[in-house]
Parts: structure tokens; C-alpha cells; sequence
């Protein structure tokens, strides 16, 4: 983004409340919606590990 952003590029949303990242508001709202998708793909990442590591609270084998 920074790199469309030095080129006078900016982002805006029509249908999505106004979202427009040519504003500080904007900017600061779509930082702050791609910290929560990195902490989602993070969190994915560590269940999946804790998963095949048999570690996790993931698919277990029923009980017999």
C-alpha cells in the first residue's frame, strides 16, 4: 500500500461505509482489519502445527 500510496494512489470503497484509504481514518482502519487477518492466519498456523504434532486439541481418535 505504501508504495501506491507514494505514487498518489489510494483505495476507496463505496459500498463498505466509506472506507478510503486516502484519509487517516481510512488508513488507520484498514491497519487495523490486516493486524486482525494476520492474527487469524497466526492463530490457524498454530492450531494446524499443535494438529499434526498431536499436541493440539484438534481431531483426536474417538475413545474406544
Amino acid at each position: 500500500m505504501d508504495r501506491l500510496a507514494a505514487k498518489g494512489v489510494g483505495f476507496r470503497a463505496l459500498h463498505q461505509g466509506g472506507m478510503d484509504t486516502t484519509s487517516s481514518e481510512g488508513r488507520l482502519m484498514l491497519n487495523i482489519l490486516a493486524s486482525f487477518a494476520d492474527l487469524e492466519a497466526d492463530i490457524h498456523e498454530e492450531r494446524q502445527a499443535d494438529v499434526n504434532t498431536g499436541t493440539g486439541a484438534g481431531w483426536s481418535d474417538p475413545p474406544n
